[in-house]
């Protein structure tokens, strides 16, 4: 159902902590990720029992930040791909309904189409939304969000440490573009879609577990077998 995992280790916190074993930061910076990843599967502030002010602590937010919208501008640039190749496949044929070859003349939307064109509006929406939470960093380029540098990690640092409801409110933006970003993946998924992918290009999704801000689905190996048995037994 999702293409196989070829993901560039040069995103996503995780990923990247165990790329980098012998990190002298791994300990703290794994302990300050997973807590973030627990507040927001749990809905709760993901500053929660976090102090930005900390030089430290700052410094970690701003790395778990670039790693994280770098890795979910990228996997919206992946849907943003399989989703314009579905709508042209979709509306192959548009070109003849409007020159009235067909031999219907109407001109309503089939099912497919919808779809193709609510996926792309989609993918649309999200690339606005991180234009937004760029332009809210104040004086940051895409390309510098993408290359995850030491620059740009030192000016967030300092501005998480000055502001925490700044650092709150970055934070909270990138976890709200995530989570529509992997929506847009699981309707991609479900719908068979991923046949559009570029086979020169093998697709690099996150994987769920790993990251702080996609929503968290049990799968089957990890419920409860107990709970289980007693529904069937319902």
């Amino acid at each position: 159902m999702y293409p196989n995992n070829n993901y560039n280790y040069n995103y996503n916190m995780f990923a990247h902590l165990r790329s980098n074993a012998g990190a002298n930061y791994r300990i703290i910076t794994e302990s300050v990720a997973t807590t973030m990843r627990e507040h927001a599967r749990n809905q709760r502030p993901l500053l929660t029992g976090l102090d930005p002010s900390n030089a430290n602590v700052a410094g970690i937010l701003a790395e778990i930040y670039m790693r994280e919208f770098a890795c979910t501008i990228k996997a919206l640039q992946q849907v943003n791909y399989v989703a314009s190749r579905y709508h042209e496949d979709a509306f192959d044929n548009a070109d003849a309904y409007i020159d009235g070859q067909m031999p219907t003349q109407t001109h309503e939307m089939n099912a497919e189409q919808r779809h193709a064109a609510q996926l792309l509006l989609g993918v649309g929406n999200c690339f606005s939304e991180v234009n937004a939470a760029i332009r809210a960093l104040d004086a940051v380029s895409f390309q510098a969000v993408m290359d995850c540098g030491l620059e740009m990690r030192a000016q967030l640092s300092q501005k998480f440490s000055v502001d925490a409801s700044f650092a709150e409110d970055a934070l909270e933006r990138v976890q709200h573009i995530a989570k529509q970003v992997w929506s847009l993946v699981n309707m991609l998924a479900f719908s068979n879609l991923f046949r559009f992918a570029d086979p020169r290009q093998p697709m690099g999704l996150p994987n769920p577990e790993d990251s702080i801000f996609i929503p968290y689905v049990p799968t089957a190996r990890h419920a409860d077998p107990t709970h289980t048995q007693e529904q069937e037994q319902e």
